[in-house]
């Protein structure tokens, strides 16, 4: 979790001088981490330098336009606009999706679409009945935040396949080298497909698990290869991938820490928390609660159930429906970014630049979830930090240039 890809133990060490008792296997509260970006980032700043100068704004950028032959301007809300010779997009996450937008009738009041964006969880009771769409990492984080299993009323999740994320280990598990199965299928004449990826994946668990391994440690071993597995993937693969097996991917890849999972297996079996694969039909809502039909997975029949509140847990948005930010639209609308097919990100090259169709865009680059278009993995620190590195020194390659 180091900020410097050659410094792996800085965030070890800056939490140790803080606590003593942290262990490199401790898992930390976010809050932490955040205070270790912060505290890292104003001691770059006070060692760059006279040469450096750092200005923090805070607004929104609404539109990113060429000015000129080179450079750009950037035009923010109720700022004055900013003249720059590069820009990073790091926009991080897209919006969350409001999966009820085509099926809600009623008032909205009981209905919380982003439960970060405002106060109203606080406002929940514990013993008023809850239902949580979607079963990720956002479901989880907001069960905690309603109490867990110390919570009198109950609190249901949905979604289509009802997969809650895996835990990590209590200790470190070394990676398993996929290089034995992996090498021959990406070398294959035929052009390696979703289906013999996840068949391929589903082997070396179980294989590993027959001799005392962890299934997590072929997950694990994969992380590295990700990038070179995804850009094996033909566009019509991408798509497979991401409708049939990327929910499955996710819940195993990103994890809860064991702690975490204990609060949600002790809510589980206090009766308090459950988890359902369904599909949402509608759902209707007035001043006291509201009512959502449902069907189960692999059932005709649908049910009805009523809760107090229904909280929007469907995680960041990604694909067609969700959109990108507006100064991220308006680049793609004036041809210098380029959104793949899916609609997950933008075309970069290796190094973060900006790349349309052949044509490379040196003083336009990014990091982040953008890059999920060519890396897939792109949101989790290991990746970020590499990112931001290969950014640095694109831009002042670019510069060296001028």
């Amino acid at each position: 979790m180091s900020a410097w890809p050659d410094r792996s133990d800085d965030f070890l060490e800056w939490a140790k001088r803080r606590d003593s008792s942290v262990a490199s296997y401790s898992f930390m509260p976010r809050r932490t981490y955040g205070e270790y970006l912060r505290a890292t980032f104003l001691d770059t700043i006070a060692h760059a330098g006279p040469q450096i100068s750092v200005e923090i704004r805070r607004g929104e950028a609404n539109t990113i336009e060429r000015r000129g032959a080179r450079g750009w301007r950037v035009l923010c809300n109720e700022n004055r606009p900013i003249d720059a010779d590069a820009v990073v997009l790091a926009t991080g996450h897209r919006p969350l999706v409001d999966p009820l937008s085509q099926r809600w009738s009623g008032p909205r009041a009981r209905y919380i679409e982003d439960p970060w964006s405002s106060l109203m969880l606080t406002a929940i009771e514990k013993d008023e009945s809850v239902c949580l769409l979607g079963t990720g990492l956002t479901a989880i984080e907001v069960l905690q935040s309603l109490g867990g299993s110390a919570r009198s009323a109950p609190v249901m999740a949905f979604s289509r396949r009802g997969l809650l994320p895996a835990a990590h280990a209590p200790a470190p598990l070394p990676r398993i080298d996929p290089q034995d199965w992996l090498e021959p299928l990406l070398r294959a004449d035929a052009a390696i497909t979703t289906r013999s990826l996840t068949r391929n994946i589903r082997r070396a668990v179980r294989a590993a698990q027959s001799v005392g391994q962890d299934g997590r440690q072929v997950i694990d071993g994969l992380r590295p290869h990700t990038p070179h597995i995804w850009t094996a993937l033909s566009s019509y693969e991408r798509t497979r991938f991401l409708r049939h097996a990327s929910a499955f991917w996710e819940a195993a890849r990103h994890r809860t820490a064991p702690t975490v999972a204990g609060e949600v297996e002790a809510a589980m079996e206090a009766g308090v928390f459950s988890v359902t694969a369904a599909r949402i039909l509608s759902a209707r809502c007035d001043m006291d609660g509201a009512s959502l039909t449902v069907r189960r997975r692999g059932r005709l029949v649908h049910e009805s159930h009523r809760f107090n509140w229904i909280i929007n847990c469907t995680g960041p948005g990604s694909g067609r429906e969700c959109g990108f930010p507006p100064s991220v639209a308006k680049l793609i609308d004036t041809g210098y970014l380029q959104a793949d097919p899916d609609s997950i990100g933008v075309r970069s090259t290796p190094n973060g630049q900006a790349l349309v169709d052949a044509r490379v865009i040196e003083d336009l680059v990014l990091i982040g979830s953008l890059r999920k278009a060519d890396n897939w993995e792109s949101t989790a620190i290991p990746e970020l930090r590499q990112q931001a590195a290969l950014a640095a020194d694109a831009i002042v390659t670019f510069f060296a240039k001028q």
